[in-house]
């Protein structure tokens, strides 16, 4: 996972080069430029190729020659770009003892992005020896350029302590910071952080709305799934299912399971805002069943057994039921009494777990000591006489049951009181026939 989030994160940083470099020019000009050993108009016409801009079809190797030709020329961003090349093989082999020189090289000629990506390798180990204090001196180096991503991750590294004092007030301030502008990733990211407050960072639904509705006006897919969720749960928003399906809807509609299921939630529940409708749950959770989701087989089932907007259907059921067992939903057994006769069972006698029945017993005593456990037999003893000496020494509580074969399970809160109570409890209460 580590892995994956360090490669996002740098490609991420390389992207937005390239974005900021787009804007339209006179490539001929330009390559006159580059022919004259412009670094600047080489790592431009680089970045063309490594991507497609400008119209130029994507070539890796050329982009990588031209990278080449510009960090030769001492230039801070060709030197980054290098580092990314051999980092990814974009063009060339993967090296990480290139992409550490690179990096490095860029980096102490002042490139924010380069000090950024460097500090994630430290950060995570890659290409070098793991060392979070220079990660967060590199993170510094470029936050105070105002480079987003590293003020962000500044904040990370102060919510946590990584290679420096742990310190909440500076993580938000840093996290704040890294939101000052448009930039995508911060704004989903730290909306995250508000949404979850996790790390002593205080938890404040409110922003994070504000955060992902910002997201979402710049059309960010994430921010609107995670606009929809807050409205489903009234955090940081009034409850509004309907603003909500509205949302999911869409996403429903290009065939997202997983829209589909949140859908499916809000037409089975609905609030003042949305007319509950079992049948266009079920239509919703038909769809995702199509795709072999699990969840939504399982719904089905349930919508059968209970009868859900539908009559009341058990082999209909059963069917739906087994069909989601077989994909591993193991949850059924705790919804369903057809599927599990054992869930809520109609009552029964209690059974003495001394003097009556046959079966398993378990005898657990737990106290300060620690705790053991015995599997015994009913025709032993269930507490021994150096069982019952442990339990008054440490003042354990005993607890035994018959599991699956009775209902009958309880627990005493003193050894005494399950002297006094085995048998006293049921013989002559008429709650168990001798």
């Amino acid at each position: 996972m580590k892995k994956i989030i360090l490669i996002i994160l740098t490609l991420v940083s390389f992207i937005s080069n390239a974005q900021t470099n787009s804007a339209p020019f006179n490539l001929e000009a330009l390559q006159k430029k580059a022919d004259s050993g412009d670094s600047e108009a080489l790592y431009t016409i680089g970045q063309s190729y490594l991507y497609g801009l400008n119209n130029l079809a994507k070539d890796e190797k050329k982009a990588f020659d031209y990278f080449i030709k510009s960090a030769s020329k001492n230039n801070a961003k060709g030197q980054n770009a290098l580092g990314v090349c051999h980092q990814y093989g974009y063009g060339t082999e993967k090296n990480l003892t290139k992409t550490i020189e690179y990096y490095t090289k860029s980096a102490d000629n002042g490139n924010m992005k380069a000090q950024y990506n460097l500090g994630g390798m430290y950060r995570y180990g890659k290409g070098v020896n793991k060392d979070l204090a220079k990660a967060f001196s590199l993170y510094m180096l470029s936050a105070n350029q105002d480079y987003k991503m590293a003020q962000y991750e500044l904040g990370n590294l102060y919510l946590m302590g990584y290679g420096t004092d742990k310190n909440v007030a500076k993580a938000k301030e840093w996290f704040d910071k890294s939101v000052s502008t448009n930039d995508l990733y911060c704004l989903n990211n730290v909306a995250s952080q508000y949404s979850v407050g996790m790390f002593g960072f205080q938890q404040d639904y409110y922003k994070a709305f504000e955060l992902y509705s910002k997201a979402t006006d710049l059309g960010d897919n994430n921010a609107i799934l995670e606009i929809a969720s807050m409205y489903t749960f009234g955090h940081g928003v009034a409850k509004n299912y309907k603003k909500a399906a509205t949302i999911y809807q869409s996403y429903a509609n290009e065939g997202s399971v997983n829209a589909q299921l949140k859908l499916a939630f809000l037409y089975a529940n609905g609030d003042e805002t949305l007319q509950q409708d079992y049948g266009k749950a079920l239509e919703q959770y038909q769809k995702a069943a199509s795709k072999n989701n699990s969840i939504a087989q399982a719904e089905i089932g349930f919508y059968n057994e209970y009868g859900y907007g539908i009559p009341v259907n058990n082999e209909e059921a059963m069917k739906w039921y087994r069909i989601a067992e077989a994909n591993g939903n193991r949850g059924i057994r705790f919804k369903s009494k057809i599927f599990n006769p054992y869930y809520n069972p109609p009552p029964s006698k209690k059974e003495c777990p001394v003097c009556h029945g046959s079966g398993i017993y378990i005898r657990i005593v737990r106290g300060e000591s620690g705790s053991y456990r015995d599997v015994i037999t009913p025709s032993q003893q269930l507490f021994t006489s150096d069982a019952l000496a442990q339990m008054r020494a440490t003042g354990a509580t005993a607890v035994y049951s018959r599991p699956v074969y009775s209902n009958y399970s309880t627990s005493y809160s003193s050894p005494d009181q399950q002297i006094k109570e085995t048998c006293n409890r049921c013989h002559g209460s008429g709650e168990v026939d001798e």
